[in-house]
Order: structure tokens, then C-alpha cells, then sequence
């Protein structure tokens, strides 16, 4: 068990103005939890409740137990929810042509990537012309079908590339870093066209910034020229992106789509801040 020092938490929600939340947007991942409840129409956003550890949560069965205590210390398992929509940060995944793709050998071509999988179970999602295979606990799994039986499940590269493509700031950007805790996704488009998906483990500074100047090296992007956008819940003053923009001259930070209404403490909070969670609504 985690020792309470190990772990941060936050919740924002409104006060004065009371409604009824029909949307439920979740993240997942081996380092904690975001969560974001928002009215149906327009989506006005009620709270916001996030867990963070310092170390990753080895085990499934400490993942699933520490999963539904978030949701129950934060009542959202309480909610008359229309929508509940689920982004899992999992590592083990893969790309495939659609062309190349075969449903019955899925999980071997997850294994032939990643290794072998013990206790997850196998999922695909559709991104354009790619399947996204990964790998779930089936025990986190088995507890997300019994808390929120109807809910969507997706990797959160799922959302990720949609938002590249469809988002008014990303649609027109070259590269997307998407900082979650612990986990950093990277992704690139030439032409248009998607380059690079990936998402990598960093535990400081440093390895946000070596991946990132590694990937844009390796497509052969001119640092000076392209266009980076970054979401992250870090101030955009963050040591970070100062030394980021050292080597990249066009940064700028994604914010949420206009569709989502702020009030109350919410239009404080900084809008780049639960990117991924609060735009996750775009994609379906």
C-alpha cells in the first residue's frame, strides 16, 4: 500500500451554481487518476478531481482497489451520467496498418511488440486508416464494468491523434507533447499526414526534453520552423518549457475547445490544464 506521501490530490468543483453532471470523463494510468464531470449541453464543467502517486502502482489488484476509491471518495459513482467516457495511459500498445490488421491475431501482434501479456486483456481501437492495439488489467477492467457498466473505453492515443487532427490549435501543428505524470506522448505529422505516435516513460525533465528533441531529430523537423504545442498541467512558466523553447522556437500550449464553459473557480484555473480529460468530448 502507498504511503499517503506518496500521493497528491485535487479537486475543483463548482459552489454557488449547482448542476446536474450527465457527462463523466475519466484517465487512467499506472500513476493515478483525472477525472472531469460536465453538464450534457452546453458542457459546463462541475469538478474536477485528480490523484497523482509518485511511483507507479506495480500491481492490478492495488490499481483496481485504488481506482474505485477515487471514485467513491469523489461520489462520482453516484452521478445519473448519460456518458462516461474512459482514456486508458496503458505502455503496452501498437500501431497497424488497417490494411494489415487481422481481429483473430490482435493479441499477437500486441505480444510480437511489447512481450507477453499476463492477466490484460486485448482491445482495438480505430484511429482514421490505423488500428491501436493495447493491453488492459483485466482486473481494472473487470471494475470499470461494474462501476459504470455502459461506459466507452478507449487508449488515450485514441484521443490523442483524433485531437491532432480536429482541434482548432493541433490541426495546424507539427508536433503535439502531451504531458500526463510519469508518461509523456509525442506525436509528429509531415505533410499533413501522422509520422509518429508514442508515448514514453519520464520521471524528470530531462527525459521529456531528450524524447522530444529525439523524435523531432529523427523526422528531420527544423526546430526553428515548426509548430509545438504542449498540454501538461504545469504552469507554462514551468523550468521545462523554458528550457524547451531554448531549442524550439514556435511553443505554444493547447487550450480547451470553446465548447467547454468555465464558471465559478474553474475560469481561474489555467486552460491548458486537464487537456486530454476535458477534450476527450471532441472525439466521439
Amino acid at each position: 500500500m502507498l504511503a499517503t506521501a506518496e500521493i497528491q490530490k485535487n479537486v475543483i468543483e463548482l459552489k454557488a451554481e449547482k448542476l446536474p453532471a450527465e457527462v463523466l470523463v475519466i484517465n487512467i494510468s499506472n500513476y493515478g487518476f483525472e477525472a472531469v464531470s460536465l453538464t450534457k449541453s452546453p458542457h459546463t464543467i462541475t469538478k474536477i478531481a485528480e490523484l497523482v502517486v509518485k511511483d507507479p502502482i506495480a500491481h492490478d489488484d492495488e490499481l483496481s482497489r485504488m481506482f474505485l476509491d477515487f471514485i467513491s471518495e469523489n461520489n462520482f459513482n453516484k452521478g445519473n451520467y448519460k456518458s462516461i467516457l474512459v482514456n486508458w495511459l496503458g505502455d503496452h500498445f501498437t500501431l497497424v496498418p488497417a490494411s494489415f490488421y487481422d481481429p483473430e491475431k490482435a493479441k499477437e501482434m500486441l505480444e510480437f511488440n511489447v512481450g507477453g501479456l499476463k492477466g490484460e486483456l486485448t482491445f482495438t481501437n480505430d484511429v482514421n486508416d490505423i488500428k491501436l492495439i493495447y493491453a488492459v488489467p483485466s482486473g481494472l477492467k473487470d471494475a470499470l464494468d461494474k462501476t459504470f457498466p455502459n461506459h466507452n473505453f478507449k487508449h488515450i492515443g485514441y484521443s490523442s491523434m483524433k485531437l491532432f487532427f480536429t482541434h482548432f490549435q493541433l490541426k495546424n501543428a507539427d508536433v503535439f507533447l502531451n504531458l500526463h505524470p510519469g508518461q509523456t506522448e509525442v506525436l509528429i505529422k509531415k505533410d499533413k499526414k501522422p509520422v509518429l505516435y508514442n508515448m514514453f516513460k519520464t520521471q524528470n525533465d530531462e527525459d521529456v526534453l531528450y524524447y522530444l528533441l529525439f523524435s523531432i531529430e529523427q523526422f528531420d523537423l527544423d526546430p526553428a520552423a515548426l509548430k509545438l504545442f504542449i498540454s501538461s498541467n504545469r504552469s507554462t512558466t514551468d523550468n521545462l518549457f523554458t528550457a524547451i523553447k531554448k531549442y524550439v522556437k514556435h511553443v505554444d500550449f493547447t487550450v480547451s475547445d470553446k465548447i467547454i464553459v468555465r464558471k465559478e473557480a474553474f475560469e481561474q484555473t489555467p486552460h491548458h490544464f486537464y487537456f486530454s480529460a476535458l477534450n476527450r468530448l471532441l472525439c466521439e
